[in-house]
Order: C-alpha cells, then sequence, then structure tokens
C-alpha cells in the first residue's frame, strides 16, 4: 500500500515552500512573501486532497494570473493530476500530461534560478520537480533516469536540510529523510553498503520531526499525517497512533477514499472492527478496481478474525487478489494482507503445506514489519 498510497504522498512533501518569509525576496517573480496568495494555494490544496479536482483547478489558475513566471502553478497542476489519475485508476493515460505540467514548472524553475540563485523558494522547486519526476521514471521502470533524478533530488534536499529551525514546513521534509534513510536499508539490506554515501538519518528523532510538523506546520500538516499513519502501520507497528492520524485524514477529506482506505486498515490492525465495518461501504461498490481489491481484502480480514468464517474469508482474499491485476499503481502491501490472512487459515486447518506457500509469498510481498515477523516465525515451526 505504501508505494501506491505513499507514493502519491512522496510527491507532494515540498509543498511548504509557499510558506518561506524570507528577507532577500525583491522579485514579483517570487511567490513565498505573498500571504494572501498563500492562503489561496492552502484553499486549492484542500479542494485538492479532498478530490475536488474543478475546484481545485480553479482556484489554482489564480495562483498563474498573478504569477505567470512562477512555477508554482505548473507544479501544482502536476500534483492535481497524479491524485485524480491515481483515484481513477488511469496513470497509462494522463501520466504524459503529469510529466508535461512537471517539465513546463521545471523550466519556469530555471529561468527563477537565474534570477534568485540559491533562494529558499527555488531550491525547493527544484526537489520538489526533480523528486516527482523520478517517481515518473522509477513506475515506467527507467532506472537510469529515475537514478538521474534521484540524485538531483537528493542534492537540494541537502541544501534545505538545515533550514527547519528557521521555517515550522521544513521539519516534514527533514522528518521524511532522517525516517526513511534508516528504515531503506534494514528493509532492503542489499542497499546497506550503499548507504555511506547518504548523510546519517535517525529515526527517533524523524518521528518527532514528523509530529511536530503535524502539530505546528500548516501546508505540510495533511503529509505529515499521511506519513505517520504509514509509518506506524509499516515499520513501528504503532496501530494506535496510525488510527489517530488516519482518522484526522479521513475526517478533514472525507472523498478521499485513499485516507478512507487507510483509515479503514489502521482501524483493523489496531482491532476495532466494528468502527472499520461502519467505514467498509464506502470504498464498496466504486467502480475503481484499487478500491474494489481494498474492500474486498479488508472484508476478508473482518471474516477470518472478528467472525472466524474461514471459508468465506477465503473468497474474499481470493477476490481482491483478482481485483489487484487490474489496478495500475503498487499493490504489493494489500496483498501482503491477503496472503497472510490466507495462510492463517490452511495453518487453522491443519493445510501446513499450503500455509507455508503463502507465509512465503507474504515475505515477497510485503515490507509490513509485523507481517514479516509472523510469516518467518510459521515457516520455522
Amino acid at each position: 500500500m505504501e508505494k501506491s498510497i505513499q507514493s502519491l504522498s512522496y510527491k507532494l512533501i515540498l509543498l511548504f515552500i509557499f510558506a518561506f518569509n524570507s528577507q532577500n525576496a525583491k522579485s514579483q517573480n517570487l511567490i513565498h512573501k505573498d500571504e494572501i496568495i498563500s492562503l489561496v494555494i492552502k484553499q486549492g490544496l484542500d479542494k485538492m486532497y479532498n478530490l475536488e479536482f474543478e475546484e481545485s483547478e480553479k482556484i489554482f489558475l489564480e495562483i498563474k494570473k498573478k504569477y505567470p513566471n512562477n512555477p508554482a502553478y505548473d507544479f501544482l497542476m502536476a500534483m492535481n493530476t497524479f491524485i485524480k489519475m491515481y483515484t481513477n485508476n488511469t496513470y497509462k493515460e494522463k501520466s504524459a500530461e503529469n510529466l508535461n505540467y512537471l517539465l513546463a514548472s521545471l523550466e519556469k524553475t530555471k529561468k527563477l534560478d537565474a534570477l534568485h540563485p540559491n533562494d529558499p523558494e527555488v531550491i525547493f522547486f527544484y526537489m520538489s520537480i526533480y523528486s516527482s519526476i523520478t517517481l515518473y521514471y522509477s513506475q515506467r521502470k527507467e532506472t537510469i533516469k529515475a537514478i538521474n533524478f534521484a540524485k538531483k533530488t537528493y542534492d537540494f534536499l541537502r541544501q534545505g536540510y538545515n533550514l527547519k529551525n528557521q521555517y515550522n514546513e521544513l521539519y516534514f521534509s527533514a522528518g521524511i529523510y532522517d525516517f526513511y534513510r534508516e528504515q531503506y536499508p534494514e528493509t532492503h539490506p542489499v542497499y546497506k553498503s550503499f548507504m555511506w554515501l547518504f548523510a546519517p538519518g535517525d529515526k527517533i528523532k524523524a518521528i518527532k520531526e514528523l509530529e511536530y510538523a503535524a502539530q505546528n506546520a500548516v501546508l505540510t500538516k495533511t503529509e505529515a499525517h499521511s506519513y505517520l499513519t504509514t509509518i506506524s502501520i509499516k515499520y513501528l507497528s504503532n496501530y494506535e497512533n496510525a488510527a489517530h492520524h488516519a482518522s484526522y485524514l479521513h475526517k478533514n477529506y472525507p472523498n478521499n477514499l485513499v485516507y478512507t482506505t487507510r483509515n479503514i486498515e489502521a482501524l483493523l490492525l489496531s482491532g476495532k472492527y466494528e468502527e472499520a465495518e461502519k467505514l467498509l461501504p464506502l470504498i464498496s461498490n466504486t467502480n475503481k478496481k484499487i478500491f474494489e481489491m481494498a474492500y474486498h481484502i479488508f472484508k476478508g480480514i473482518l471474516l477470518e478474525k472478528k467472525e472466524k468464517k474461514y471459508d468465506l474469508a477465503l473468497g474474499y482474499y481470493g477476490k481482491g487478489i483478482q481485483f489487484s491485476k487490474e489496478v495500475e499503481f503498487p499493490v504489493n502491501d494489500f496483498l501482503g494482507h491477503a496472503y497472510l490472512g490466507i495462510a492463517r487459515i490452511f495453518k487453522h486447518r491443519g493445510e501446513i503445506k499450503s500455509a507455508k506457500i503463502y507465509f512465503e509469498k507474504t515475505l515477497e510481498k510485503s515490507d509490513y514489519v509485523a507481517f514479516k515477523k509472523e510469516a518467518e516465525s510459521n515457516l520455522k515451526q
């Protein structure tokens, strides 16, 4: 789930560029000193997160009218397009449009850089755009291009890292770096030998930075809640904390079924089955494969764990797996739920050989720390 849900979140991590209040910016091309337009941007983002795309596009046009030479409009439209194509499962049809907005934003950033080299707004536009292009090429499996843009992203990330004490919004990007710099090689040991190339992080410090952003930031508040949800589920197995942050997202953006889905998952993992069951109809009958997949897998969890109806649970898990084949975005974390559930049911029935097959599938697909531990423990028996 993280790569699907959280990759779209990573594309948005640098929207705080509009919150800066640099005393050196003189040109009307720079946007961060304009408090009124910053409010307009926030209103547009709220509409975007709530999937009110027509409204967000109208609001973003106000930015283009006032700052036609600033990268903000094109970058925000790229984000808007990405969330829209994720929600509608139209990546193949819309990814080129997304890239075109990013490239237009990049060209304007380069022109802004010529006028204001090393200005914080310029640095963070570069970082956000390059990270988005990295994601684009990564999803297309164009590895060399993805690595090239990832390096550029990292260079600008390090330039901006030490500014966080001056601007609350920067606690978010600092937290993201500090956590994943340490977590990634733990999850993927094959990369440990390369990590000396990157400045060290600190996971405990990272959580504090993200919590600070969730409480005190404005433009990165939503993303901080989103990442804290994911980190708490996948790596910390702190399901109560995950449910807290996921509930905030669902209540503030009720139209966003990505956040609804994450909220249901957090509730299921924390054992709050009744609350999860009440929300489950919200992601059924959407005619969108990703949510139909999630609905069936989550229904399987309820049938298995709450109602002990194992035959029915197997049917729902199986149907969820079938739906996953029609989803254009990564689905491994959903499959981890399904495979682990199937493995538990086979183990309960005494079908140990079949159970081991699905415990192995769980290890293959899922990065959830708790899931891996459960699967590894059962495979040793």
